[in-house]
């Protein structure tokens, strides 16, 4: 990539952070395997590597559709921001 990235935080952060972050590691794990079938991903792969103790690796790996490093600085790396639409039901 070559281009430094920082984390940054939008104004929506604190609202955000109590409706939306993931409460245990079960849920997050699902949530990325949930991002690799949104990005039309064909094979998902789980590896856990040392989870029993702190310092343990969680690696999602998939085929699906990435993101660009524009994508990745402009949108993930800027904590409460998010690019999906959000839909009322009446």
């Amino acid at each position: 990539m070559g281009t430094e990235a920082q984390i940054r935080f939008a104004t929506s952060i604190l609202q955000r952070l109590g409706e939306e972050l993931t409460p245990s590691l079960d849920l997050g794990i699902i949530e990325l395997v949930k991002n690799a079938h949104d990005a039309d991903a064909l094979h998902c792969v789980v590896q856990l590597e040392n989870i029993a103790k702190p310092g343990g690796t969680v690696h999602i790996i998939d085929d699906g559709e990435g993101m660009s490093a524009e994508d990745i600085i402009e949108g993930w790396l800027v904590l409460g921001r998010s690019k999906k639409k959000l839909y009322s039901v009446n």
